[in-house]
């Protein structure tokens, strides 16, 4: 059907990382845990629990000191997933291979960005002494006027290090076959039993 690989959405994540005076043994607890919504319901906000290998790729940058894997144990991992209202996607290829193609939009990047901030704030409420963000060119918050001045900085979707492990919406469902690849009933426009 023509409608699958419509509608993709990634709702593209962000890692903000805290790092504390003392162990907190991130491994201990649960993979994924309580999340706080955003204002607007532009954002979530979740604590993670990633193992030392998924913390060194997504906290150490290019040339970093490959010692500062032994800060995991001091650090807190909290993703923020933007809703992704306003970016689209679609599935394309070539010889059968599946290619997605994404594009984010200023305005979910900005959210992204706002929620970075919100999840740099709980940290170092909790008593964080620097919180790394996923936008390139932003050095370690370590007060209040660093997340403030984030919240102000113009951030284009390009300086964003995301990720996505829950992508969705490939398969529209819906009434019209034109603008939907299955219906309510879960068949297939188009291909008689398929479900």
């Amino acid at each position: 059907p023509k409608a699958v690989g419509r509608s993709l959405f990634l709702h593209p994540g962000a890692h903000v990382v805290g790092l504390l005076d003392h162990d907190v043994e991130p491994r201990s607890g649960p993979i994924q845990s309580i999340y706080v919504s955003g204002p607007d319901d532009r954002y979530v906000i979740y604590g993670m629990g990633y193992p030392p290998e998924v913390y060194g790729v997504f906290s150490l940058k290019p040339g970093a000191d490959l010692g500062n894997l032994a800060l995991y144990r001091r650090s807190v991992t909290l993703a923020v997933m933007a809703s992704d209202h306003a970016s689209h996607g679609r599935l394309s290829g070539t010889a059968g291979l599946p290619l997605p193609i994404y594009a984010l939009a200023p305005q979910d990047a900005q959210s992204i960005v706002d929620g970075a901030a919100h999840a740099a704030e709980l940290l170092l409420a909790i008593g964080a002494r620097e919180v790394y963000v996923s936008v390139r060119g932003v050095a370690a918050l370590r007060t209040l006027a660093d997340v403030e001045a984030l919240r102000k900085r113009k951030v284009r979707p390009r300086d964003l290090v995301l990720g996505s492990v829950h992508p969705m919406g490939t398969a529209p469902m819906g009434l019209d076959p034109a603008h939907s690849a299955l219906g309510p009933d879960l068949a297939v426009h188009g291909i008689s039993g398929l479900y």
